[in-house]
């Protein structure tokens, strides 16, 4: 064999023992790759009550963004119902004016009648001084002249029928002169009462506002339902909660549905999930937290999306048929439930190639897998006396190194109960002694939102939210701005938010917006030139809503919505997906740094449990999971230097706070 030969064999079998290794070294259980497909789970669309299609607007296959049509239903039977709503509804202000109209009238004749028995008071009470007067001035001259007679009578001139009726008359004139003062003080006492009754019709008219108050009520529950019946139609229109594919649609134009049937079911872009299957020979390999690599095989040129285990299936099941080797011999596997660092890179259902980076948990895999230590807030006990604490926001202030921190509830019931009290918290996480007041503010209840403006300028808000009893007070509907004046806050603006809300937008614009009953706001950050408002309840199709206020100085000063004063408008929705069951969560907290947004979750109803989320401004991508709590509320996020601090509401129970990374 030449040399020339004797290379090329030798090249061959080391290329052979090489390949030989590599495919051991691949098909080892421990070595090889688990075959996975993206989580691809339909979301059933339906409408919310009994309807026929009118038309669809998409089919199957077809890619469509958040807030899409999809389908429509035929609206004639709310549009009847909305048009009787509106007739009634003016027919009840056409009366509210008439009785507005005939009560001024009763009350400007009461006013006419009020001021003639004021002045006829008035004019008889100076009749009765001047009489008093002349009688005095008559009972003088009298006496004069009843001295001068005496002296004659005693001269023994005569005199005596003369002075006999001047003392006569003199003593008439004293018995009037006696009753004179009762007289005046009765009609001065009668016109001072008079007065008094045409300043009350002048200033409050009470009997006017009685007679409006059934007509007022009439007109609001009007509109609450006419509010109900917008909402009703705007949900005729079926649109996508997030961003996917439509897999199958169910239903034609014609087409009668039940309510909460499915017409449409989509599959979300933007999903995170995936599922792997261990072979049984090495079932028990992992565990959760450990951090895996993830690639498509027609994309083997591409980085690879890092991800972590989320969890393990609890037995050995059959893999889809898709990953078997054979179609007639079915494989089993132990699931792997992973969450993928970076969503919208892998299609729904797409087949996936898992390499396990390491056996064992990696902390730093991804942030919403790096462990958050959770500790309590140390409040002192003469202030735990004092005040409930329920952090429900909080704010860094620089220049005091201290938390500035809302509570839900202040005081105790019976005792200071919803004074105006923030607190300040330092950086270790313990409360100063004495709460920070807020002076020029009355009671206020369920305080959820702190923002800072650029000037130092501090917005809070409550959550406008119903009380258990089922009403909205004007405490619970506060909106303040407030400065800090050394060891408290001053307060220079207030406003109703809720009333301002239905009294300043269209009945449309508040359905469009979620305003009603079910709102509750809990979020607020400054940006753009306004307010960003995050709303935990109502949801917009699963989708937690955000509103963009601007104009805030025009709001404070009065002028309301328009033009030329404050507007509010629908900024955007996200998918924030919280719990165990990766329910639709509302938005409780908000805090902007730069573009990034950054958001706290918790559901609307149900058990307490929460997540953070960081997203794009404006654009609002996908937001992406940080952190999550299974049964925590994370209620505030304060923003410093090198991290957020979350805090959470743990009702009676001392606060929590914790940790959490920037995120470049």
């Amino acid at each position: 064999m030449t040399r020339r030969r004797r290379a090329i064999s030798f090249a061959f079998w080391m290329v052979a023992a090489l390949a030989a290794l590599w495919l051991w070294r691949r098909a080892a259980p421990d070595r090889a790759p688990l075959a996975g497909l993206v989580e691809a789970v339909p979301m059933p669309l339906g409408p919310t009550e009994p309807g026929r299609v009118q038309a669809v607007h998409a089919v199957a296959g077809q890619t469509v963004e958040a807030g899409d049509p999809l389908v429509s239903f035929e609206t004639e039977t709310l549009d009847s119902e909305l048009a009787v709503a509106r007739a009634e509804l003016s027919e009840i202000l056409a009366a509210l004016e008439v009785e507005a109209r005939r009560s001024t009238v009763t009350a400007a004749r009461d006013r006419l009648e009020a001021a003639a028995r004021l002045a006829e008071a008035r004019a008889q009470a100076s009749d009765a001084r001047a009489r008093k007067a002349a009688l005095q001035a008559e009972l003088g001259a009298l006496s004069g002249e009843i001295r001068r007679l005496g002296a004659v009578v005693d001269e023994g001139v005569g005199g005596y029928q003369a002075i006999g009726s001047l003392k006569a008359r003199e003593e008439r004139l004293r018995n009037e002169a006696r009753h004179a003062p009762e007289t005046v003080e009765s009609w001065q006492t009668r016109a001072e009462r008079l007065k008094g009754l045409l300043d009350a019709l002048q200033e409050d008219d009470e009997d006017v506002a009685a007679a409006l108050a059934p007509l007022r009520a009439r007109a609001e529950t009007q509109t609450r339902r006419i509010e109900a019946l917008l909402r009703r139609r705007a949900a005729l229109v079926l649109r996508a909660p997030r961003a996917g594919r439509v897999l199958r649609v169910l239903a034609g134009p014609g087409a009668a549905v039940a309510a909460g049937a499915a017409v449409i079911d989509l599959v979300a872009h933007d999903t995170q999930r995936l599922v792997a299957w261990l072979p049984e020979r090495t079932a028990r390999r992992l565990q959760p937290g450990t951090a895996v690599k993830v690639r498509a095989p027609d994309r083997a040129e591409h980085e690879p999306i890092d991800g972590v285990v989320d969890g393990l299936g609890l037995a050995i099941s059959v893999m889809p048929s898709r990953l078997w080797y054979d179609a007639n011999t079915p494989r089993f596997g132990r699931p792997v439930y992973i969450r993928l660092a970076a969503a919208g890179r892998l299609l729904p259902d797409e087949q996936v190639e898992v390499t396990v980076v390491s056996d064992a948990p990696t902390a730093g895999a991804l942030a919403a897998d790096r462990p958050v230590e959770v500790r309590p807030v140390e409040v002192p006990a003469p202030l735990a006396a004092r005040t409930r604490l329920e952090v429900s926001a909080a704010l860094w202030l620089p220049e005091r190194a201290r938390f500035l921190a809302l509570s839900d509830d202040t005081g105790w019931p019976h005792h200071d109960e919803a004074v105006p009290w923030t607190f300040l918290i330092d950086r270790d996480g313990r409360v100063d002694p004495a709460p920070l007041p807020i002076d020029g503010a009355d009671k206020v209840s369920d305080l959820e939102a702190l923002a800072r403006g650029p000037d130092g300028a501090l917005y809070l808000l409550c959550s406008q939210s119903l009380s258990r009893k089922g009403r909205r007070p004007p405490k619970r509907q506060c909106l303040l701005r407030a400065r800090l004046e050394g060891e408290r806050l001053r307060a220079d603006g207030a406003v109703q938010f809720f009333d301002t809300l239905v009294s300043g937008l269209d009945a449309e614009t508040r359905a469009n917006l979620g305003i009603g009953d079910a709102l509750d706001l809990e979020g607020l950050a400054w940006y753009d030139g306004g307010l960003l408002i995050g709303v935990k309840s109502p949801l917009d199709s699963g989708r937690a809503r955000l509103w963009h206020l601007t104009g805030v100085d025009a709001l404070f000063a009065g002028a309301g919505f328009g033009p030329q004063a404050a507007k509010l408008r629908a900024f955007g929705a996200l998918a924030l997906p919280t719990g165990a069951t990766d329910a639709p969560g509302g938005i409780s907290e908000l805090a902007v740094i730069g573009d990034q947004l950054y958001l706290a979750s918790t559901l609307p109803e149900g058990p307490p449990c929460g997540a953070a989320w960081r997203t794009t401004l404006p654009a609002l991508a996908p937001p992406r999971r940080l952190a999550a709590w299974p049964d925590l509320k994370p209620e505030a996020l304060a923003v410093m230097p090198d991290h957020i601090r979350v805090f959470f509401d743990t009702g009676d129970r001392t606060p929590q706070m914790a940790r959490l990374p920037l995120e470049q």
